[in-house]
């Protein structure tokens, strides 16, 4: 009984015949959901009549309007704090100098990992060793777990002095 109340409600009333004999005025084009000419053979497939505006979604936690240079110090901090070794933690320090002294950007350290870059190139000729030029992509994606932690925490924070609640990992 329900197909048969669908068939006769879309074959009665989804069709500009139907607009006609009840004498009602026909929409302007493209405000009826078909899209082809009306003949009494057609099917017409419903158009979507809305359209949603994607929004370009990031993995990542960093902002773009944050400027790199202030990113870029807090992953040299965090690297050389996190660096055990004292050779290692010395070339992390004159790596990040470099890197600030050149004015680099996150996406010049992550084209470093290309040898044949012309980033890792000047990362050469400014000092920087193969290893250390190559491991800056590996590197700032460890980094950014950090820093997603990071935010989540000053998040927490400033809803705790509210009052408020926040679960971590949730969108902000």
């Amino acid at each position: 009984m329900q197909r048969e109340h669908r068939e006769h409600f879309f074959q009665n009333h989804m069709y500009p015949g139907y607009l006609m004999q009840q004498q009602l005025p026909l929409p302007a084009p493209g405000q009826l959901p078909y899209t082809k000419p009306y003949n009494s053979t057609s099917v017409y497939p419903l158009q979507n009549t809305t359209t949603a505006t994607p929004q370009q979604r990031y993995s990542s936690p960093i902002n773009e309007a944050e400027d790199d240079a202030d990113i870029l110090a807090l992953f040299f901090n965090w690297k050389i704090s996190n660096t055990r070794n004292d050779e290692r933690r010395i070339k992390w320090q004159q790596a990040r100098d470099l890197v600030l002294q050149n004015d680099w950007s996150i996406r010049d350290l992550q084209q470093m990992e290309n040898g044949m870059s012309a980033m890792y190139q000047r990362a050469i000729q400014a000092g920087i060793s193969d290893g250390f030029a190559r491991s800056f992509r590996t590197q700032l994606n460890l980094f950014k777990s950090y820093y997603r932690q990071r935010k989540e925490k000053e998040a927490a924070a400033v809803l705790n002095s509210l009052g408020g609640g926040f679960i971590p990992g949730d969108v902000f």
